[in-house]
């Protein structure tokens, strides 16, 4: 990572207005937005909005690079977007 992550209550402050991002795999699009203390994932190809909690963002983010990610948390794709949306890694 080029930078280091931002705090929780930061990276919640920076998605209070929706973030149009894509996957980095597979260039899938989807809307982070903040809802409480929470991030709230919705995917173009469903439009279902699913919840990412700081416990489940931290745990993707310590597994990122690894095969255990996805085994870990069914968004690791979408909380390697945000990270390298954070980072301004590409």
């Amino acid at each position: 990572m080029a930078h280091p992550l931002p705090r929780w209550r930061e990276i919640c402050f920076r998605y209070r207005v929706p973030k149009d991002l894509r996957t980095r795999a597979r260039e899938l699009p989807f809307t982070v937005i903040t809802d409480g203390d929470a991030l709230q994932i919705t995917p173009e190809s469903t439009g279902k909005t699913r919840p990412l909690t700081q416990r489940e963002f931290e745990r993707g983010v310590a597994l990122l690079g690894s095969s255990s990610i996805t085994a870990a948390t069914q968004n690791a794709s979408y909380i390697e977007a945000i990270v390298l949306d954070l980072t301004g890694d590409d």
